[in-house]
């Protein structure tokens, strides 16, 4: 089975906004993956990786994945725990890298 990467946006961060008493719906920015890699998410290799998790709300943690040779088929099996024990990450930042793995993963995978 391929799995190819066609022109997807994922969701960088939801960001919500109140003006006076009525909440307002959020606002949404989005990545552009092809501009990230044009390949298929399980040939990205750790730099693509990388360059995802920089292009998120989660920046700083970029380089974790460069360090810990995280490609697109490792990043396709992490778990939270696996990032909180093997990545020694707090339960927050884990848990934010999580949402946007699983979004990156739906994007990419329907």
């Amino acid at each position: 089975m391929s799995l190819y990467v066609r022109a997807r946006l994922v969701p960088r961060e939801v960001v919500t906004v109140n003006h006076g008493t009525e909440p307002s719906p959020p606002l949404v920015e989005y990545i552009k993956t092809d501009a990230i890699c044009d390949k298929e998410l399980t040939k990205w290799n750790a730099k693509n990786v990388a360059d995802f998790i920089a292009a998120t709300d989660c920046r700083d943690k970029a380089e974790l994945f460069l360090e810990e040779e995280i490609d697109g088929k490792a990043l396709l099996s992490l778990s939270p725990e696996m990032l909180m024990k093997g990545m020694n990450l707090k339960l927050g930042p884990a848990v934010k890298l999580y949402n946007h793995i699983a979004n990156l993963r739906t994007a990419l995978l329907l």
